[in-house]
């Protein structure tokens, strides 16, 4: 599985079923142990938090990259435009699609794997409704592929971005907020649809003290 080099890079697929991932545990302790080599394994946190189980990857040292901002993925996509092309190469999306998935992608892969999805739905749809201008919002909204990537990312990342407001709000100074003032926000700043069942649950794993007064607050500290 591993060449024979004493510096190896793995960029594990995000796919990896089970099986798939004991065979590359297996393979890296098998390395480490008759190789004097360097290992640097590439993985997402959800791959991390599977792999970190095994003692083979428990004990190699972890570093974080930044997450990839919108700046980031903005030039990485105006870079791949550029190199189909001469600079007068057009853009297949408007800018506010190009937002969008970014806001859907996690990593820098992701976001191209999102990109191609659309293209190739606008590759078929364009030998029966014939499109021939720029992807805009109201194209990719119909689309349910990214409608079930939004559901499972907005699933995913609750914590994440209940986090995110709390931690906003307590920059402001704020130290009680009600339950209808966190689903307002989430649902503003975060486009996280949430009812107060739901919240009341999330709060309630995090840790926050409730109260009524009358109506349900969270203390944020």
């Amino acid at each position: 599985m591993f060449p024979t080099k004493t510096q190896v890079v793995v960029d594990l697929p995000d796919d990896l079923d089970r099986k798939q991932v004991r065979d590359w545990v297996s393979a890296i302790r098998t390395r480490m142990r008759t190789h004097l080599t360097t290992i640097i394994l590439l993985c997402n946190d959800e791959q991390y938090n599977v792999l970190r189980r095994f003692d083979a990857i428990a004990r190699l040292p972890r570093i974080d990259f930044p997450r990839a901002d919108k700046k980031f993925l903005t030039q990485l996509y105006n870079d791949r435009i550029k190199a189909f092309g001469d600079t007068g190469s057009v853009s297949p999306f408007r800018p506010e699609v190009v937002d969008r998935l970014i806001e859907l992608s996690d990593t820098p892969r992701s976001f191209l794997q999102l990109c191609s999805l659309v293209l190739t739905r606008m590759w078929i749809d364009n030998f029966r409704e014939r499109v021939k201008e720029a992807c805009g919002l109201d194209y990719i909204e119909k689309l349910e592929e990214l409608k079930e990537v939004k559901d499972l990312k907005v699933a995913r990342n609750e914590d994440q971005l209940l986090r995110t407001v709390v931690d906003a709000l307590k920059k402001e100074g704020r130290v009680w907020v009600s339950a209808q003032e966190l689903v307002r926000i989430l649902s503003e700043r975060q486009r996280l649809s949430i009812t107060n069942e739901r919240l009341g649950r999330l709060m309630k794993d995090l840790g926050y003290t409730r109260r009524y007064n009358p109506d349900a607050e969270y203390r944020l500290n």
